[in-house]
Parts: structure tokens; sequence; C-alpha cells
């Protein structure tokens, strides 16, 4: 009898251990994000605020983090709020508004959008740089793919000086 007390007592310390270690999921997950914040991406999960105003693309950002890629120059082009270009089922990105501020160079745009990983539907631009939401399904050779494309958007809205 007392033998059984040990043994339930031993395997619910060990449940407790299992239920506090990360899964392996979650492990390649910190995986993929320390390699994102090496490289420079700032990530991290969509805020309320963010959630609130992106509530027609709920179906985007679900399950997504956002990875930042924040735009240092000080000839960026300067426009409040966010455009916003989306990939629809058939793979194809493009702007939501039909306007577009002076200087963002549309086709830099959607051509580096289209080198993206695929789980990748909802891009953002703002004067502070381009973020993509995805969902980490993936590996390091997708986050060198997203640091790649949101640095190419970021320069493609780098307004040239004028003489």
């Amino acid at each position: 009898m007392g033998s059984w007390i040990v043994i339930l007592i031993v395997l619910s310390l060990m449940g407790s251990v299992f239920w506090v270690m990360p899964s392996t999921r979650d492990r390649e997950r910190m995986k993929v994000r320390q390699w994102a914040m090496g490289k420079g991406l700032k990530v991290r999960m969509p805020n309320k605020t963010l959630k609130e105003r992106l509530v027609r693309y709920e179906d985007f950002i679900l399950g997504a983090y956002i990875y930042e890629c924040l735009n240092f120059s000080s000839q960026t082009v300067k426009f409040s709020g966010g455009l916003y270009v989306i990939k629809d089922k058939e793979g194809v990105w493009s702007f939501v508004e039909a306007s577009l501020p002076q200087g963002i160079d549309k086709a830099a745009v959607l051509q580096a959008a289209n080198s993206l990983p695929s789980a990748c539907h909802l891009l953002m631009l703002s004067s502070s740089g381009a973020l993509v939401f995805w969902d980490e399904r993936g590996e390091e050779k997708d986050v060198n793919d997203i640091y790649v494309a949101l640095n190419a958007i970021n320069e493609s809205m780098i307004v040239p000086k004028t003489a």
C-alpha cells in the first residue's frame, strides 16, 4: 500500500514537471523568434488596439505574430496610418487602397511581398517601417525570407533626395 502512495507522488511530480516544460513546437517557435531578433526584426504579438483596428482582417491575424522591420532612414515616406497589402486565395498580393501616397513604389512592394513565406497573408506599411503577420509555421529560411522582403519594402519607400 505504501509503495503505491510513493508511486502516485512520484508520478504527480513528474506530471508537474512535464506540464511546465515547453512542447517541441514551442521550443521551435522560440528558436525561430531568437533567429529573427538576431537579424534585427522586432517580434511581438498584436496588441488589443491593433486587433480592433484590423478586425476586418481577423482571419489573417488570428494566431499570428508580428514580424516588423523598422526603417531608420531619415528619407522615408511620411504618411499617417497604415497601408495594407493582402494576399488573396490565389496567392496574389494587392494593395487594399486604390490611391497610394507619393513615394511608394507599388511594383517593388508587390515583388518583395511575393518572396514572403506562403503562411503570410497580411502586410502592413507605415512611415516607421514594414511588418507582416506570420503564424510561425516555418524555419530559419522563412525568417530570412521575411527579413529580406521587409528590408526591400523599406528601401522602396525611401524618397530620393532632390538637388
